[in-house]
């Protein structure tokens, strides 16, 4: 296959630096993963054999939820700044955001995005960062997740795993919130 020209190349990185740092192009891109979302949990059938995409319209979800946050970070300029930079130009500060800002961990994205979640929020959007990354996606999670099969104590005192107990109730509630947030931030409606 033949390389791309110098100048090519050029154009398409402006571009991607351009769509990058837009944080209208984040949300629009939020908006449609919630679209996504609803078709696949209206579409599913859980707890069956037949059409049980539950762990996908969960995955939907959670990446809706971590690209509109996204949408938040990109909207402070500052922020702009380092996750658009590659992450061995950046100090210790940036580096960790650029962490940040470039994994699944919705409760430290939000955190970062200064998105106050409530207790329900907190526990939903833990457990919809390993839909993301593998439960929606793999069979199991690569070695260094293996600690998502291991029963935790709950709220009620149980041993059990969080992420069983996310409804699309839950799931929907964190959307709506993080939506609020987009909206106040980047379009000033509250």
């Amino acid at each position: 296959m033949k390389q791309p020209s110098k100048s090519a190349r050029q154009f398409w990185e402006h571009y991607w630096y351009g769509l990058y740092e837009t944080p209208r192009a984040w949300a629009h891109m939020g908006e449609n993963l919630v679209h996504a979302f609803e078709a696949v949990a209206c579409a599913s059938e859980r707890d069956t054999l037949h059409l049980n995409m539950h762990a996908q319209a969960l995955m939907l979800a959670g990446m809706s939820i971590e690209v509109m946050l996204k949408a938040i970070l990109v909207n402070v300029p500052e922020v702009r700044i380092v996750v658009t930079a590659p992450k061995q130009s950046c100090d210790a500060k940036g580096k960790s955001l650029h962490s940040v800002f470039y994994r699944h961990n919705l409760v430290e994205i939000a955190r970062e995005a200064k998105v106050d979640l409530n207790h329900e929020r907190l526990r939903t959007a833990a457990a919809l960062k390993e839909y993301i990354y593998w439960r929606g996606r793999y069979v199991a999670p690569t070695e260094k997740g293996i600690d998502d099969f291991i029963p935790v104590v709950l709220d009620n005192t149980l041993l059990g795993q969080p992420h069983l107990n996310v409804t699309i109730e839950a799931v929907r509630d964190l959307i709506d919130h993080v939506i609020a947030e987009v909206k106040a931030r980047l379009y000033n409606q509250v």
